[in-house]
């Protein structure tokens, strides 16, 4: 019997889910959506980012927090364009510690450089987010990391070490969506 899956298919499936475990892995706290109003470079995008990181860091750890370790909060960003053409962003993050999550979503907006709503939302399902981040890897999406991110990598699935290239995919590694 055929599976009714192409090799392509099965191979961004198994690189999604990767990513989903690797994610799965870290503590995450808060699942951001950041917009913005217009078209806006990602060049652009990133730095009304690391100003909104930074002011969080700043409540968090004081005004030297890049100086202490272990060095503010941690996130994995992802990038996707809207229908509209228009970037937004899709953050984990954690460490964010008793920062009071309303306070940065009405920030957002007061930074200007076209940054439109925010919602920053507790986590409740850790597999559930990291599972939902991940899927931006296979759909032309960026994923980008903090420089302080701990290393969570030791002991991950066999899967990225012998890869099935042919045939269908083992019934763990079917897609759960």
């Amino acid at each position: 019997m055929n599976h009714p899956y192409t090799l392509l298919e099965q191979s961004k499936w198994r690189v999604r889910d990767g990513w989903a475990e690797l994610l799965d892995r870290y503590p995450w706290e808060w699942f951001v959506t950041l917009t913005f109003t217009l078209p806006i470079h990602p060049e652009a995008a990133h730095k009304s980012l690391r100003v909104w990181i930074a002011k969080l860091n700043r409540e968090l750890f004081g005004p030297r927090w890049y100086k202490k370790p272990p060095r503010g909060v941690y996130w994995v960003a992802a990038e996707e364009y809207q229908r509209r053409n228009v970037l937004h962003l899709h953050l984990l993050m954690a460490a964010v510690g008793n920062a009071r999550r309303l306070s940065y979503v009405d920030l957002w907006p007061a930074l200007g450089n076209k940054n439109g709503w925010a919602r920053v939302e507790a986590v409740d399902s850790n597999e559930a987010v990291s599972r939902y981040l991940s899927k931006y890897v296979t759909k032309e999406g960026e994923i980008y990391f903090s420089d302080n991110l701990p290393d969570v990598t030791a002991g991950l699935a066999a899967l990225w070490l012998e890869p099935t290239t042919t045939g269908p995919l083992p019934a763990q590694d079917t897609p759960r969506d």
